[in-house]
């Protein structure tokens, strides 16, 4: 690999010593290609052991689930890839990009991130370069963060407040006429500069002012304009005969070819590797990536700004980007179902297509002549997804001057079904274990939801939780045929070792599941029937008594759907011992009246039968003390 800034087909890794150094060189890659293929590498997946991905997901838990990922691992690499034709040499020109991501630091903005031990040793089969990421990572700030920090900077700034709407409306007064004088003093501004630029001092006496609103005035254009000398002088407010009421007069210093400008704060020159991010968006070009909804979320959500926690909120934040490519959903495609790349991953779909020719014209690049590609490196990985977007898009039969025209393209009645199909996975992406894709634009998700209640609708899901460790999805296939009929059109997905999804046959079944669950909680002669050591596990059977049931709501709630602070959202947990072992208790489970503590000196959590609780067990009162 090459560092250099001459040769831009090999990958130059960029660290924080040369970042600002080929910073213009990237942005004017970005502004000039025809397409840009991304990849990133995160420090981990899956924050809370239920949120591996399950068929009964919807969008809104799936989105959810990556918005909480972001916002408490981080991305440590961001791998882009921009493709430009090269019209002399009939052929395209690739230059990659790796950029070693980390956080910046701030007293107002210092998160507490995770990373996963797995993810750990997964990058390091894989060669990640983890002495670079610690010890020369570019420091980024989001643009939330950022505007976080200014608005407290801001509030601490502004320690005298106006006292009414005529005070604030009297001094922008003020302001406009000093915003009205520096536009009269950059206009008379010589162009260039000379060796005679000779400093001149202007001044502009402002009307007369208490002394709190000259206040505000120091304190204002401190903040715009901190070169700015404000002062108030005798021979200004000699006719004033009361030291309350005087006239400030402004005055600066400049050279006549200097511009006046308002001073940026200093936390504003920290964005990082989000100018590279904001450049992407801001340019219009395809972006192209592979399984992109995971890639999408950390780059937006974890380089750019903070996700909304509305799905739809995030669907309208997409319309930024013309043109998406999952791959991921064009492999799947039942037009290239002979091909067999739908189960693929990227580096296997790509030595897949490697030997295809259907007219694609050649990709320069030394990553090609040297066989240098390492697979799970960002930026290797962008560029390997570039190729293998090249070679499908030809494949379905399109040309290359049909890339910058996706979103005019038009499905038609003479277009190849390989054409047509490949036109709808634009701006979509694959979600795994999920038969439908997401699509990226409101009014598209709109109409899929509304158009096929089962998109959205999970009346017939049940999350049932405190699942004995014996239990397995056999007992409950019996349980559900003994006691409701349920043979068939069933299926179990679990979420950790004590919790799972049922997905039933219909929405009848569920609520009478649920019903018969309530009812049971609420007999005041029910017992709990695993308070009692079983003897033979094999013949256990399930007691809806023994479990919590609950609607789908309950599954979108531990996924903290529409929740809008989840950055850090781990609960406190205590670990309780009883006859059954050590368990972990969320803070959830301690306020279920089935828990008691039995001394409040030596806490040790017990299980406590319904019938201790009877009518309150619904009402989840708090959780009482006793003394041994």
């Amino acid at each position: 690999m090459s560092d250099t800034g001459a040769d831009f087909a090999s990958v130059v890794d960029m660290t924080e010593s040369n970042f600002l150094t080929y910073l213009p060189q990237v942005l004017e890659c970005i502004k000039s290609c025809d397409f840009i293929a991304f990849d990133l590498e995160f420090s981990g997946t899956d924050y809370k052991p239920y949120f591996r991905s399950v068929y009964a997901d919807t969008f809104e838990t799936r989105y959810a689930k990556y918005r909480v990922d972001v916002e408490n691992f981080y991305p440590i690499e961001l791998g882009i890839c921009c493709f430009t034709w090269n019209e002399s040499e009939k052929c395209y020109m690739s230059r990659p990009f790796n950029f070693f991501v980390c956080p910046y630091s701030h007293k107002l903005c210092n998160p507490s991130l995770s990373i996963r031990a797995s993810t750990l040793s997964f990058l390091r089969q894989h060669n990640f370069k983890f002495g670079r990421l610690f010890s020369e990572g570019i420091p980024t700030l989001r643009k939330s963060d950022e505007e976080h920090i200014l608005r407290y900077q801001r509030l601490s700034a502004d320690r005298y407040d106006y006292k009414s709407d005529e005070e604030l409306e009297e001094m922008e007064g003020i302001y406009a006429q000093i915003e009205e004088w520096i536009r009269s003093i950059n206009s008379s501004t010589k162009a260039e500069s000379t060796e005679e630029d000779r400093i001149t001092t202007l001044s502009l006496l402002l009307p007369p002012l208490n002394s709190h609103k000259r206040k505000l005035l120091y304190q204002e254009m401190a903040r715009r304009y901190p070169s700015m000398i404000l002062s108030e002088q005798t021979q200004d407010n000699e006719g004033f005969h009361t030291g309350k009421i005087k006239r400030t007069r402004i005055t600066v210093a400049k050279k006549a070819s200097e511009v006046l400008a308002p001073t940026l704060p200093e936390i504003t020159n920290h964005a990082g590797v989000r100018i590279v991010v904001e450049a992407v968006l801001d340019s219009h070009k395809p972006l192209i990536g592979f399984q992109g909804l995971g890639d999408l979320t950390y780059m937006l959500g974890g380089i750019y700004q903070e996700l909304p926690p509305r799905l739809a909120d995030f669907l309208r934040f997409m319309e930024r980007v013309d043109v998406f490519v999952d791959l991921k959903l064009v492999a799947e495609l039942p037009a290239l179902r002979e091909e067999n790349l739908g189960s693929l991953s990227l580096s296997n779909a790509y030595q897949a297509v490697h030997d295809w020719y259907f007219g694609e014209p050649d990709v320069k690049s030394a990553l090609i002549q040297d066989g240098s590609i390492c697979i799970h490196d960002a930026a290797n990985d962008a560029f390997m997804t570039g190729i293998l977007f090249l070679k499908l898009f030809y494949r379905c039969g399109f040309k290359r001057e049909a890339i910058g025209s996706l979103l005019q393209t038009r499905p038609e009645g003479a277009m190849r079904e390989s054409m047509q199909a490949f036109l709808s996975c634009v701006n979509a992406v694959s979600l795994y274990h999920m038969t439908r894709a997401l699509p990226l634009r409101l009014e598209a998700y709109n109409d899929l939801v509304n158009g096929d209640a089962t998109v959205r609708d999970r009346k017939n899901v049940l999350i049932i939780e405190d699942i004995a460790p014996w239990f397995n999805s056999k007992h409950f296939s019996t349980f559900f045929s003994k006691h409701y009929g349920v043979k068939a059109n069933i299926y179990f997905n679990w979420l950790d070792d004590s919790r799972m999804l049922a997905v039933l046959p219909s929405q009848e079944v569920a609520e009478k599941v649920l019903q018969d669950w309530q009812e049971v909680c609420m007999s005041e002669d029910s017992e709990a029937s695993f308070s009692k050591t079983p003897t033979d596990f094999c013949n256990r059977s399930v007691e809806l008594k023994d479990l919590r049931v609950s609607p789908f709501s309950r599954y979108e709630e531990l996924c903290f759907v529409n929740k809008k602070h989840v950055r850090n959202c781990y609960r406190v947990c205590w670990v309780m011992k009883t006859w059954r072992g050590a368990r972990t208790v969320s803070s959830t489970d301690r306020r279920s009246p089935r828990w008691r503590c039995e001394s409040p000196s030596s806490p040790r959590w017990e299980w406590r039968p319904p019938s201790w609780s009877g009518r309150r067990r619904l009402a989840n009162p708090p959780l009482s003390r006793t003394s041994e």
